[in-house]
């Protein structure tokens, strides 16, 4: 038979066996009748001739099974009777079965949970046209280190300047936006992209159309496109929408399209509204992301190499704007997975993967002492014919057997884990996310539960089946039961276990370790303000009203002078760049009276545009000067106060009160520092002790404020006040984000913290399965001396020499372990540098205090079996022997 016929039969004797018996008895018993038929028409009698074909075919049952093995049923035959006789060996061992399909399970689902969050994260493609030709571009100095943004102007020259390099680039800004549709007005998050950004993208709308090159002109109408989520929830889910007019920002803008359900680009974050991106020709405006498309056949590096020497030509041509400015490219998926935590996930997918095997190492050790066990049994059945293949393949059969159910119930585990990983991602982080943040155990995902079980299940069954496999029929024959335990092949496999689950058991605490170090070091340093009772609230100023930088200052006085008549607050406060809010400016800078630095070598220092009595609010301690007041007005002397940081870099021995700052594009700004506070957290914890100008709000014209509010009493009823405020000073404005600061926080921390979590809790469980292992080993061990150590209390040996004897077996084997996991963790931890939050990869206290906690637990664990050993009967123990 052909292969494919084969396959075809095994196929059909799976699923269609009743019928195939039935058509062989037909075949066979039509045969026998023709046979009869023929020799009744040769002139025997009927009788005679049936006997006779009965005496020519014999029994139908022998040529029936030469049928099936034709067929390659036999092998389907041999499969199920094995399966049987594997749930039956796993009945008898209840507890075996138990503790090892549990073990299994565990490991299995941990290990399927986390692989859902890399397939969403990593692997997953992303849901655009030809993904892999598209990339993120980002401004950098000379040295290649990332500055970020860029301005309208340079990106307009990019474009012309494509060449056959790019098919098109594209930039974007992420306002907030407010949508005046209903009762009350809704900060929105919305993105003004280049009029080519859908269709570089390789996304229609699902009704509608994109823009056209003409919106972003000024004077040009003001249109949009809305996601399906802002349709169905805030826009009636009406068909009909697209040609209408709605509220944003106070100005009347038509919807233009809609798109389909679930687009997004993670590098905007959850976006509701997209607006035509308008032209400037201002390059001293930084503020947009770019990404481009590549032409097929471009390469990265050429792409690179060709956009850096259009970047050379623009610093040529406009030096004083770009002459410290390059690019950086990177590829769209490598960079949402920067953003995204794709680091974290492959991190934790590793250190779970370690876990598995320190799980599938303690189930083989099981095993083998189940074979060993097994070994007179397997040595009757080759004595009595049967074949060492066939007896290989059953001990496999019955190891897969287990795996395969632990598989089953893994899912189980994988689904609590999928689902507390997706409660513990704050729902703000999620729009950053690729493939939209969700996570589900889906068909991917059960396929890989199953093929890793199958070969868990290989690797880790193959070792005990070849071990018990290999028996030798007339050695084990003779021996009696009790030296049958001492195999030293058995012992030499469960060693190599030990050693191997050891050293899993080193990384995977280490890193644990290092994580956990991180953690500590992150809730322990000094924030600079005091979080407590603190509340930010997002107020962007909309409206064209509001264009005039005066009537803006009127409505944040206004608002303030609402905000503290409320019940509890103590104190408020505008800002521009709240700690841990995600949004931060950054400003190039350099001091009078010094050289003047080439634009590429000038620092660069956070900038905070601030009310009077923002320090106050925050909790910020003044060191020395002065405090901004309402007399810091646009046409009084411009000041400035600045952080310790900042004090520290430029003026480490003298008093900068009095000293001027130029800032700014061309650093043509100016301002006297007046005062100096402590330092404060940044953008997040990493931002710490980064230099800092704070400017008065009255000599600036930013539009995006914070509110934040010290007060006493409980949040839920400030948010309701804190709206309320607002809207009494102008009801088109939209209160959005209301958090307490310790809300703040834990989004900003949310991935180390989740990180650290399930690093630490399979840290624990590989520390459990470890000391398991090793106490199983020896345990192992001492059963199979105990006639050894029985002549050995006989003779006059103490107990504790045996105690020491045993342990001093488990020492040498954990001394190993520990010696190859300390290589492998220097290894590992140099990949987790970029998750390791103030923390160095090759820490060496966390690399010695856990060897030595591994150690203890491991002569721990050695211990109790060594106890048992010392305990042994002489007596009993020789009378046996």
């Amino acid at each position: 038979m052909s292969i494919a016929a084969r396959i075809r039969c095994i196929f059909e004797g799976a699923f269609r066996r009743k019928r195939m018996e039935h058509d062989m008895d037909e075949e066979l018993r039509f045969h026998v009748a023709k046979y009869t038929e023929d020799l009744i028409r040769s002139g025997l009698p009927r009788e005679q001739a049936e006997r006779r074909a009965r005496a020519e075919f014999g029994s139908l049952q022998p040529l029936k099974e030469e049928c099936r093995e034709a067929r390659g049923l036999r092998l389907w035959d041999e499969l199920i009777q094995d399966l049987r006789y594997a749930g039956r060996m796993l009945r008898s061992s209840p507890g075996f079965a138990l503790i090892a399909i549990f073990t299994l399970a565990l490991g299995i689902g941990a290990n399927t949970a986390v692989f859902s969050v890399v397939n969403v994260w990593v692997l997953k493609p992303l849901p655009y046209a030809n993904p892999d030709q598209l990339v993120a571009i980002w401004s950098a100095d000379k040295e290649g280190r990332w500055i970020g943004t860029t301005s309208s102007a340079d990106l307009e020259d990019w474009r012309k300047q494509k060449g056959d390099v790019f098919e098109d680039i594209c930039g974007w800004a992420t306002p907030a936006l407010t949508l005046q549709q209903g009762d009350e007005p809704e900060q929105i998050i919305g993105a003004r992209v280049s009029a080519e950004f859908f269709r570089m993208l390789g996304v229609a709308p699902q009704l509608g159309r994109g823009f056209l090159p003409q919106e972003g002109q000024a004077g040009a109408p003001r249109v949009a496109v809305a996601s399906h989520e802002l349709w169905i929830n805030r826009l009636g889910a009406d068909p009909a929408l697209v040609g209408k007019t709605i509220q944003i920002d106070g100005e009347p803008t038509t919807i233009v399209g809609i798109m389909p359900e679930g687009f997004h680009l993670p590098l905007m974050g959850p976006v509701k509204l997209w607006m035509p991106l308008p032209l400037s020709n201002d390059r001293r405006l930084g503020y947009l992301r770019s990404i481009a498309r590549l032409k097929p056949g471009v390469s990265l590096p050429s792409a690179t190499q060709y956009l850096k020497t259009v970047a050379q030509r623009l610093a040529d041509a406009h030096p004083e704007t770009n002459a410290a400015r390059t690019v950086l490219l990177r590829l769209l998926r490598d960079e949402i997975g920067r953003d995204g935590g794709s680091d974290q996930a492959l991190t934790v997918f590793w250190l779970v993967a370690c876990v598995l095997l320190l799980a599938c190492s303690n189930v083989a050790n099981l095993v083998v002492g189940r074979a060993v066990s097994r070994q007179k049994e397997m040595a009757v059945r080759l004595a009595i014919g049967a074949g060492r293949g066939r007896l290989l393949r059953q001990l496999l059969t019955e190891n897969l057997a287990m795996f395969l159910v632990a598989a089953v119930l893994s899912v189980g585990f994988a689904l609590w884990g999928v689902r507390w990983i997706a409660n513990a991602i704050p729902p703000e982080i999620r729009g950053f996310l690729p493939n939209s943040g969700v996570l589900r155990v889906d068909t991917t995902t059960l396929l890989y539960t199953f093929a890793i079980a199958l070969l868990t299940g290989l690797l880790f069954g193959l070792a005990p089946a070849i071990h018990c496999w290999r028996v030798d029929v007339n050695n084990v024959i003779k021996e009696n039961s009790s030296r049958q335990s001492g195999s030293s092949a058995g012992n030499r496999l469960k060693s190599c276990l030990i050693v191997f689950e050891t050293a899993l058991a080193l990384v995977v605490l280490v890193a644990a370790g290092l994580l956990a170090k991180g953690l500590v070091k992150m809730y322990s340093h000094a924030l600079g303000f005091n979080p407590n009772g603190l509340i930010s609230a997002s107020v962007p100023i909309s409206g064209s009203r509001y264009i005039d930088p005066d009537r803006a200052e009127e409505f944040k006085g206004a608002v303030l002078q609402q905000v503290l008549r409320l019940p509890g607050v103590q104190a408020a406060a505008f800002d521009s760049y709240t700690p841990y809010s995600g949004n931060n400016s950054t400003v190039s800078y350099r001091i009078e009276g010094r050289p003047v630095p080439p634009a590429s070598e000038r620092p660069f220092a956070f900038i905070d545009m601030v009310s009077p009595g923002y320090f106050a609010a925050m909790g910020i301690p003044f060191i020395r000067g002065r405090d901004f007041s309402a007399q810091d007005r646009a046409d009084s002397l411009p000041v400035a106060i600045v952080n310790q940081a900042m004090v520290r870099r430029n003026w480490p021995n003298q008093d900068p009160v009095g000293q001027i700052i130029h800032y700014g594009a061309e650093t043509k700004r100016t301002a006297t520092v007046v005062g100096v506070v402590g330092d404060t957290a940044g953008l997040d914890d990493l931002d710490y002790r980064y230099p800092e100008i704070f400017l008065p709000s009255r000599q600036s014209d930013s539009r995006y404020m914070a509110l934040v509010v010290r007060t006493s009493a409980a949040s839920a009823n400030i948010a309701a006040g804190v709206r309320h405020a607002v809207h009494t000073v102008d009801n088109a404005q939209a209160v959005q984000r209301i958090q307490t600061m310790q809300e703040m926080m834990r989004e900003r921390r949310a991935a180390y913290v989740i990180v650290g979590q399930v690093a630490s809790f399979f840290a624990v469980l590989s520390l459990f399965l470890a000391a398991l292992g090793i106490y199983g080993v020896m345990a192992y061990s001492v059963a199979a001396r105990r006639q050894e150590f029985g002549i050995r209390l006989a003779l006059g040996a103490a107990g504790r020499n045996l105690i020491s004897l045993v342990i001093r077996q488990g020492v040498i084997l954990t001394t190993i372990g520990l010696a190859i996991g300390l290589a492998a963790a220097f290894g590992v931890t140099r990949l987790m540098s970029s998750i390791l939050y103030q923390v160095s990869p090759t820490d060496a206290p966390t690399f010695v205090w856990i060897s030595v906690l591994l150690f203890a637990v491991a002569i721990f664990a050695c211990y109790f079996p060594a106890r048992r050993a010392s305990r042994i009967e002489p007596t009993r123990v020789l009378r046996y022997e």
